[in-house]
């Protein structure tokens, strides 16, 4: 995997981490659940989050890309 293939494919990745992310705030600040304060959800637009968020994926995309590959055949 070249550095192009893998920064792509993280790009990919990083959107299905942030929203699995966004998902269990969502759920953890709601008010029937009430884990989370109401402002955790404000929190994961801030650009540090997305760059982790994105550095993470950009570890973890040759694994996945293992698993779950994106070429066309």
């Amino acid at each position: 995997m070249t550095i192009l293939e893998r920064a792509i494919y993280a790009f990919y990745l990083a959107i299905a981490i942030s929203m699995a992310l966004m998902l269990l705030v969502a759920i953890a600040s709601a008010d029937a659940v009430g884990i989370l304060p109401t402002e955790a959800f404000s929190l994961l637009g801030s650009p540090s989050v997305m760059l982790g968020t994105y550095a993470l994926a950009f570890l973890l995309a040759p694994f996945a890309a293992e698993r779950y590959p994106l070429r066309r055949k």
